[in-house]
């Protein structure tokens, strides 16, 4: 009788804890998503520039034509960034590590960091050249939120 009792209590106990661990696997709805190619998102999944409150249509129209441009123009960046950081984890690994050809890696990945961000920043000029001050301070104010950069996908 008793051995039936902790068996059931046993069986409960697991039983909750499988789908307490289940549940807390699942995606918290306040935690922002994003697409790492896509930079800043809201809470929603949507990009920061078009939460920018009061745009007409021809704004929107104007920032989705830069932002567009923007993804074009960062896909080759992105693609020999990639290609880089490979060839640098091929350099690093293995029996023989060539120490010259790493730091030379090393040195473009920088200067492809360099070239992206510039871009990200001429993009944001741009469409904040579209605003006005309100739009200005109320950009300003949410990019500052997230200290200018993307959100890090080890935080998620």
């Amino acid at each position: 009788m008793k051995t039936l009792y902790i068996t059931r209590i046993t069986v409960l106990v697991l039983l909750l804890a499988g789908l307490s661990s289940v549940t807390s696997a699942q995606v918290r709805p306040d935690r922002p998503r994003m697409n790492p190619r896509m930079g800043q998102m809201d809470g929603r999944g949507m990009a920061l520039h078009m939460q920018i409150p009061d745009l007409t249509d021809q704004q929107k129209e104007q920032i989705q034509s830069i932002a567009l441009n923007n993804h074009e123009a960062m896909i080759p960046l992105r693609n020999q960034m990639q290609e880089k950081r490979a060839r640098l984890r091929t350099l690093s690994t293995g029996n023989t590590i060539d120490q010259e050809a790493a730091d030379k890696v090393i040195e473009e990945i920088g200067s492809l960091r360099v070239a992206m961000m510039k871009h990200r920043f001429d993009t944001r000029m741009k469409i904040r050249t579209l605003l006005n001050e309100e739009q200005k301070v109320w950009l300003d104010t949410h990019h500052a939120m997230f200290g200018g950069k993307r959100f890090n996908r080890k935080s998620r």
